[in-house]
């Protein structure tokens, strides 16, 4: 249960702090409109958003299955025998954190393609 909950913290905090940077490279970045391609400003405005909103949802999908694994009572489930932690985990937060993962790899990518089109741009 440490295990998963350290991972969860760990990829929302680098979620937070990626779409955060890129927000502010969105916002910041100063563009001369004269000597910049338009269809590389567009790919540029696209790939900085697209990272912004999957580095959010992965944000927000971390922080919940974070609430929900430390809810989770291991103490209980040993007295009871009802459910154990890894059983928990794989019908109730696998697919959730495959979800996430995938969108924080994605994000990931677009993130950095974005910085070589800003690269280019300036």
């Amino acid at each position: 249960m440490d295990k998963k909950s350290e991972q969860l913290k760990s990829i929302a905090e680098i979620a937070a702090l990626i779409g955060g940077f890129a927000m502010v490279v969105l916002v910041e970045t100063s563009i001369e409109e004269d000597t910049t391609d338009a269809t590389l400003l567009f790919c540029f405005g696209l790939l900085t958003a697209l990272v912004v909103c999957l580095m959010f949802l992965c944000l927000i999908i971390s922080a919940l299955m974070l609430v929900t694994v430390l809810n989770f009572d291991t103490a209980q489930s040993i007295v009871d025998e009802t459910l154990p932690f890894d059983v928990f985990w794989a019908t109730r937060c696998e697919s959730d954190f495959q979800f996430s993962f995938s969108a924080f790899k994605l994000a990931i990518t677009c993130f950095i393609v974005s910085l070589c089109c800003l690269g280019w741009i300036k």
